[in-house]
């Protein structure tokens, strides 16, 4: 079905006003933060063909990569956005190419933060450029951050299967109370399958797998805490000041909960959208493509001025 749904969209995209040629060369152009430290790789779609397209900056889960969010590209680029994906620090191919090195990989949240604003000054984004934050699991809370710290910077804010950054849920504690080192030995590919297995769709399972493999559970494990240590524990607060979409899998038992709480909680802002994808998991943008892009581009017709 993912194949399908990527099928589908470069299809359209061939077919649409702009010129093959040109779409072609303006497709999932890698780029390389050099400033950062390991080396932050990302993907830009549609800079060219929409010079001035909204630009939604997408943000995987813990584990997993920017081939999370492939089937979504296409469509949104059609839609006449313009779209980066990219390789969180110590996953994917944001790693540190010597494996033994890899165990001083350093994930926290002010560094992934640091490393945004290094690929948006690596793409020519300009520092007054309100762009939107989109974000999966580990990355939707990435999304809340930056909107956080830099609300004057933040469009829109598109939350994935994620709980919120101010509410600490029960199995944080644990991660704030245990030692790093504790928690990689004693994990026992307890956090990778936890992941793996909120997912029903054979395809998407296999890629859930691949990507979370190249990450390593020790990456998992790192990144997982670090969602721990960014909570602030303040239930009562709102984010009422920028659009909201909020988004997740039908059959996510680790965060729909929390994001029903999240959006009854934000029900004042008027543009805020609750979305529940069905025959969907924990990474919904794998196990249900269209579900995802049909919420996305619906959300997104309602913030264009």
């Amino acid at each position: 079905m993912l194949l399908l749904w990527t099928l589908t969209a470069l299809f359209a995209l061939t077919t649409a006003s702009t010129t093959q040629d040109s779409w072609k060369s303006d497709m999932f152009l890698q780029g390389t933060v050099k400033s950062s430290s390991p080396p932050i790789q990302y993907w830009r779609s549609g800079f060219s063909v929409n010079p001035d397209g909204d630009i939604i900056i997408f943000t995987p889960g813990a584990g997993l990569d920017h081939h999370s969010f492939d089937a979504q590209v296409l469509p949104l680029v059609l839609a006449g956005h313009r779209v980066v994906t990219y390789d969180p620090r110590c996953q994917g191919m944001s790693q540190v190419s010597n494996i033994t090195a890899r165990e001083s990989c350093t994930i926290t949240f002010d560094l992934m933060l640091q490393d945004m604003d290094s690929m948006m000054i690596d793409l020519h984004i300009p520092y007054k450029q309100a762009v939107l934050q989109a974000g999966l699991s580990m990355g939707g809370m990435v999304a809340q951050q930056f909107a956080k710290v830099y609300p004057n910077r933040t469009k829109a804010l598109i939350a994935m299967d994620c709980g919120p950054n101010e509410v600490l849920l029960p199995w944080m504690q644990y991660y704030l109370a245990t030692p790093l080192d504790t928690l990689i030995a004693n994990d026992n590919n307890a956090s990778f399958n936890a992941i793996l297995n909120t997912s029903n769709n054979t395809i998407a399972r296999q890629e859930i797998y691949r990507e979370l493999s190249e990450s390593g559970d020790a990456e998992i494990v790192k990144a997982m805490k670090a969602c721990a240590e960014v909570v602030v524990d303040d239930p009562t607060y709102t984010r009422l000041n920028i659009p909201e979409l909020l988004l997740y899998g039908q059959l996510d038992g680790l965060t729909n909960t929390s994001m029903i709480e999240w959006y009854n909680r934000d029900i004042a802002n008027p543009h805020i959208s609750l979305v529940s994808v069905p025959n969907a998991g924990h990474v919904s943008s794998l196990d249900n493509p269209e579900g995802v892009v049909t919420a996305l581009i619906a959300f997104l017709n309602t913030i264009k001025h």
